[in-house]
């Protein structure tokens, strides 16, 4: 049902197939731990800050409740030994994508309960952590889109109803640019989303083109010692020959010899000539073939 969602509303975030995405999470994975603390961190300054500028006595709580979530999404990613699998990387993006929903939701409620337009110093610094953080969550988890809008919306939205609500004309560069943070936030992550798939396709065929690549060099060694056995067996089978063969041409050659000897009339003797003429022919053959089997060996 998810998958017909998707190509039924094709503007929407989507995750990409299992092996693409086990590498995108995979890049994610890498600074997901940092990315948690410094989130943790962020939200106990503000938590703090808010406190101690009073007026805020849910700070505190809010900023636990953060560090706790943040907590809970490193420690339980290590729960699952096998969440950078084909097999796994889906349920690993979903969680993770709903862990950073519930996070960027917290620093959203901060924006609404904390974002007090008549204390320019507090606007300052929610706006700074939000930004902060979205900006952060930019950079660490951008290599799977979903992942990455699933923390800018929730942070950002209720930052914009803030200004929605206030009716004063002096925060109308607030009003507009808020929408516009959010919509080059999702534009730039999207621009890296492509590109680290991009990447990630070009190295899955690398990879591949290196395995064929192997594959063919085996291959090709296989046959070059075949060939190599086979002009060992030639050169083996030449000598062998060239040296069987000798033998007969010599007894022939001292048959000739013998026959020469005895009486022969003109037309024999004409004979014999012939048959010593073809047999010192085929030794010389025959010991031109040894010498070049000699010189294989």
């Amino acid at each position: 049902p998810a998958r017909r969602a998707t190509m039924a509303l094709p503007f929407l975030p989507h995750y990409d197939e299992p092996r693409l995405l086990s590498a995108q999470m995979e890049l994610i994975d890498q600074s997901f731990g940092m990315a948690m603390l410094g989130c943790a961190l962020a939200a106990i300054i503000l938590g703090t800050g808010l406190s101690l500028a009073g007026g805020h006595p849910g700070a505190l709580p809010w900023a636990a409740a953060v560090a706790v979530l943040c907590a809970v999404a490193h420690f339980g990613r290590l729960a699952m030994p096998d969440r950078l699998t084909e097999a796994r990387s889906g349920m690993y993006a979903r969680g993770m994508t709903a862990m950073l929903v519930l996070i960027g939701s917290l620093w959203g409620l901060a924006g609404w309960l904390y974002l007090d337009i008549r204390a320019p110093a507090v606007v300052i610094c929610v706006l700074s952590l939000i930004a902060g953080m979205s900006a952060a969550a930019l950079a660490v988890f951008s290599a799977c889109l979903p992942v990455a809008v699933g923390f800018f919306i929730p942070a950002i939205v209720p930052v914009w109803a803030v200004f929605i609500v206030t009716h004063d004309i002096a925060y109308l560069p607030m009003f507009l640019g808020t929408p516009l943070y959010l919509f080059v936030l999702i534009v730039f992550a999207r621009n890296y989303s492509r590109m680290a798939r991009h990447s990630l396709t070009l190295r899955f065929e690398n990879v591949e083109l290196i395995s064929q690549l192997r594959d063919q060099t085996a291959r090709a060694g296989h046959a070059q010692r075949e060939a190599e056995e086979a002009n060992r067996a030639k050169s083996v089978f030449l000598a062998s020959a060239s040296h069987d063969l000798r033998q007969p041409l010599h007894a022939l050659g001292l048959f000739l010899v013998s026959l020469g000897r005895t009486p022969l009339d003109a037309r024999q003797r004409q004979l014999l000539d012939h048959i010593e003429a073809s047999s010192g022919a085929a030794r010389e053959m025959l010991n031109t073939l040894l010498d070049f089997s000699k010189l294989d060996a």
